[in-house]
Parts: C-alpha cells; sequence; structure tokens
C-alpha cells in the first residue's frame, strides 16, 4: 500500500508540475508563441517569417548605487545569520521532508504561526503512525517541537 501512496503522491507531482508548465505567466510568452501560424503545407518554399517583436520601453535610473549598499541588500546581517541558525536548530528533520518510511509519508502542508504543518499519513492504525514519525524526529535529534503534525491513520485500508 505505501508502494501505491508513494506512486500517487510521485503523480500528483508530476500533474502539478505540468500545470506549471501549462499556466501562462507574463514571463513564459515569448515572439515565437505569439508568431502567426506558418506557411509549411501550403506549397511555400521557404520558412515562415518570424514574429515582430513588440515595442519596450527602457527607463534609465539616475540614481547610483554604491557596492556597500548592494552588498547589504544581499547579505544576511549576524542577527538575521543568528536567528536562521537558531531556526535551523529547531528543527533539524525539516530539510529530510518529504520523508518516506518507517510505515509512514511525511509532507510538508504548509506553516501555522511560524510552525511547520506536516501531514502522516500512515496505512498502519495511528499508535504506528504516531511510532514512525517520532522514529523520524529521533534519527535526526529534532525534538518536535517547530511542527504541527496531522495523523492520517488507516489510510488505504478501507
Amino acid at each position: 500500500m505505501m508502494r501505491r501512496l508513494g506512486v500517487a503522491l510521485t503523480v500528483v507531482a508530476v500533474v502539478a508540475i505540468g500545470v506549471a508548465r501549462l499556466w501562462p505567466t507574463p514571463h513564459s510568452v515569448s515572439p515565437v508563441a505569439a508568431s502567426p501560424p506558418s506557411s509549411v503545407g501550403r506549397g511555400s518554399d521557404r520558412p515562415p517569417a518570424p514574429a515582430p517583436l513588440p515595442a519596450t520601453t527602457t527607463s534609465i535610473s539616475t540614481t547610483t548605487t554604491g557596492p556597500a549598499q548592494i552588498n547589504a541588500e544581499q547579505e544576511p546581517t549576524p542577527d538575521q545569520e543568528a536567528a536562521q541558525a537558531a531556526a535551523l536548530a529547531a528543527r533539524p528533520a525539516y530539510q529530510h521532508l518529504p520523508y518516506q518510511g518507517n510505515g509512514i509519508v511525511a509532507t510538508i502542508a504548509g506553516d501555522q504561526s511560524g510552525q511547520i504543518v506536516v501531514d502522516v499519513i500512515s496505512e498502519h492504525p495511528l499508535a504506528a503512525a504516531q511510532a514512525g514519525w517520532a522514529s523520524f524526529l529521533a534519527a535526526w535529534g529534532d525534538p518536535g517541537s517547530a511542527y504541527v503534525v496531522h495523523f492520517h491513520p488507516n489510510v488505504g485500508t478501507g
């Protein structure tokens, strides 16, 4: 059953990626996509004419930005670095999600008040799902306090 669940999650991910690629964004429309239909198959020996490029305007900023200002915007401050280190220390198992093993599939489901929401799916009873999650956390030395966990036991046992 876990294999079917893993396959189902993979299919969902593939479909989501495919839909994202098909969904037009302002940056995804290219002149090639907007070109008129080609004359291939109508007896023409010449290639189709390229589509005209849209007119663009460019504004030039007269404000100068020095290297110190650019670096200040890109590099985290020592306080930010300390906060990031503390956040990672509070949830060392986070970088290993999604996870499949110990009879569970654990996926990130969102964020709730600064805590990570995790769905734990298992084809076993609740106690086994909880034990699988606890084992996952213990493997990475994670106290589990940074997560809001929703257990979904007995999935697929109907």
